[in-house]
């Protein structure tokens, strides 16, 4: 079974808050999904009781973001079902907005993944109310740390910490999320293909 990337940060001394620059983090600029493919679908699995398995499938480039559409399973994602969920990404990867069944979701800017350093975005949930995020994110080790503080009255809340791994396309494919409030979720590429 892989060793989880948050305690795999520890073992490497993830407190210190150096970044290490390699090649894999630059796979965040203008290249991120450059040589995908409308179709290209990746599968996971997940631990997540009702989730076990998820499937991103990239649907192109509109405009000057990246649509991706989330499905619950692979058969849902080969019979052109609806999506679960929709996401639309930047030129960098990041989220914008996402639909979840009728609910649109907005960040602004966006939601700060892969942000060496101190990020601060807003969020806009399916209740329309706006909130406030600070992310603190480094890249250790060829994989992506974070922590999430949603700020409220000038005041910080510790929301979760988390780790992740993209491959050379800017395409995550490991993600590890540890809620202050929750169980832990893992979300591991089992396989690319075609759709």
């Amino acid at each position: 079974m892989r060793e989880p990337l948050i305690c795999r940060a520890v073992a490497l001394g993830l407190a210190a808050l150096t970044v290490a620059a390699s090649s894999a983090s630059a796979v965040l600029a203008s290249e991120t999904f450059a040589r995908l493919t409308p179709g290209d679908a990746y599968v996971f699995t997940s631990n997540r009781p009702g989730l076990e398995q998820i499937v991103r499938v990239y649907r192109g480039l509109v405009g000057d973001e990246h649509v991706w559409e989330v499905h619950r399973s692979l058969d849902s994602a080969q019979s052109g079902a609806a999506p679960w969920r929709t996401y639309w990404r930047d030129l960098d990867g990041r989220i914008v907005r996402s639909r979840d069944g009728g609910a649109v979701i907005s960040w602004e800017p966006h939601d700060c993944a892969a942000v060496d350093g101190r990020c601060e975005f807003s969020f806009q949930g399916e209740d329309g109310r706006w909130r406030d995020f600070r992310r603190v994110s480094r890249f250790q080790g060829g994989a992506w740390f974070h922590e999430l503080y949603e700020i409220t009255s000038g005041q910080e809340r510790y929301v979760q910490q988390g780790a992740s791994e993209r491959d050379e396309d800017g395409v995550f494919t490991y993600h590890q999320i540890q809620p202050s409030d929750q169980p832990e979720m893992v979300f591991q590429l089992q396989e690319k293909l075609r759709l």
